[in-house]
C-alpha cells in the first residue's frame, strides 16, 4: 500500500535509550538498556548505523472479500568498524503492538526480553561496512515507525603480528632489527658453513689415508 518509507535512525544513543526506558518494566530489560547506555557514554560500546524501512501490505481474502493490513519493519544494521558481541534491542510501544503475540518474525528469531514487547537479537560479529537485515511484521496498518532501535557492540582489535609486541599502555610496538645485526648474522652463518666444510674435508682426507 503506497511506497515503502526508509529512515536513518538517529536515536541510537543515550538519549534514545532514556526514551525507550519509559516503555520498559522488566528488570532484565532495564539492565540490558542501562548496559548499552553506560557503554556508549564510556566509549566501551561502539554504536552501529541503523536504517529502518516500513512497508505496508493489504491482504484480501478471495473467499470472504475481507481485507487485513500487515506492516513490515526491516532494520538494517551496518558496522562502522569490525565489531563483536553486538546487541540489537527493539523496544516497541504498546500503542504499536500490545504484546509479542501481535508480531511475526521472519528470518532470525530474537530473544523476547519482555512481552510488552521488547526483543533482542545478538550478533556474534560483523565486519566493517557489512550490513545485516532483521525483519518483523506488525498485524495492523502503521503510518510510521514508532519503535526504538538500539544497537551497540564491542570494537574488534586486530592481534599484533609475530614481529610486533604490545607496549605497557596497549600500543603496538614494532620490533626493528638493525642492519648491522642482520649483516653480523649472515657472517656468522657463512663462518659456520666454512668451518663445517673444513672439518668435513679434513675428516674425509684422513679416512682416505687410512
Amino acid at each position: 500500500v503506497g511506497d515503502a518509507s526508509t529512515e536513518t535512525y538517529t536515536e541510537n544513543n543515550p538519549e534514545g535509550i532514556e526514551k525507550a526506558l519509559d516503555h520498559v518494566t522488566n528488570t532484565k530489560t532495564i539492565a540490558v538498556l542501562q548496559e548499552l547506555k553506560t557503554g556508549f557514554e564510556s566509549g566501551e560500546k561502539v554504536k552501529a548505523t541503523v536504517a529502518r524501512t516500513l512497508t505496508v501490505y493489504k491482504i484480501n481474502n478471495q473467499d470472504t472479500g475481507d481485507a487485513v493490513y500487515r506492516s513490515q519493519i526491516t532494520i538494517v544494521v551496518t558496522a562502522p568498524k569490525d565489531m563483536k558481541n553486538m546487541k540489537v534491542v527493539e523496544v516497541i510501544p504498546k500503542t504499536v503492538a500490545k504484546s509479542t503475540d501481535d508480531l511475526v518474525f521472519t528470518g532470525e528469531t530474537p530473544e523476547i526480553l519482555q512481552k510488552d514487547p521488547v526483543v533482542q537479537w545478538v550478533i556474534d560479529s560483523l565486519k566493517k561496512g557489512k550490513s545485516l537485515d532483521l525483519t518483523y511484521i506488525v498485524k495492523k496498518k502503521l503510518s510510521s515507525i514508532k519503535s526504538y532501535t538500539l544497537v551497540g557492540g564491542e570494537g574488534e582489535v586486530a592481534p599484533p603480528s609475530e614481529e610486533e609486541e604490545t607496549g605497557p599502555t596497549g600500543e603496538v610496538v614494532k620490533e626493528v632489527t638493525p642492519p648491522e645485526a642482520k649483516k653480523f648474522g649472515w657472517l656468522v652463518a657463512v663462518l659456520i658453513v666454512v668451518v663445517g666444510l673444513g672439518v668435513y674435508f679434513v675428516y674425509t682426507k684422513k679416512k682416505g689415508k687410512e
